[in-house]
């Protein structure tokens, strides 16, 4: 079986879950809305998927994977990172940094 974790906000989470049902039969798929509680999630469930939203409410996407890269994770997922075309990401590393 394939894990997959997806962190975003509610709409989000609701296209990507209803994509992934319906293309991925017997996969196992976490959603979650904030960064820190994917950390703790994905510590347990340690995902062979992690699909990611740039924006969360608590911090920036890019610093969820950088945590995910860094030596403080265990697992080994694949990351995608999905951005709306319609959000700059101009300054992307200044907001909410996960250190």
């Amino acid at each position: 079986m394939f894990d997959i974790l997806v962190i975003g906000e509610r709409n989000f989470l609701t296209v990507v879950k209803t994509v992934l049902q319906t293309k991925c039969w017997g996969w196992n798929i976490k959603t979650v809305t904030e960064g820190r509680e994917a950390i703790l999630i994905a510590n347990e469930f340690l995902p062979d998927l992690i699909l990611v939203d740039l924006e969360l409410p608590d911090m920036y996407g890019d610093a969820i994977c950088k945590y995910f890269r860094s030596s403080n994770y265990t697992g080994d997922p694949c990351i995608c990172m999905l951005i709306d075309p319609q959000v700059s990401v101009a300054g992307l590393s200044e907001k909410n940094r996960l250190n």
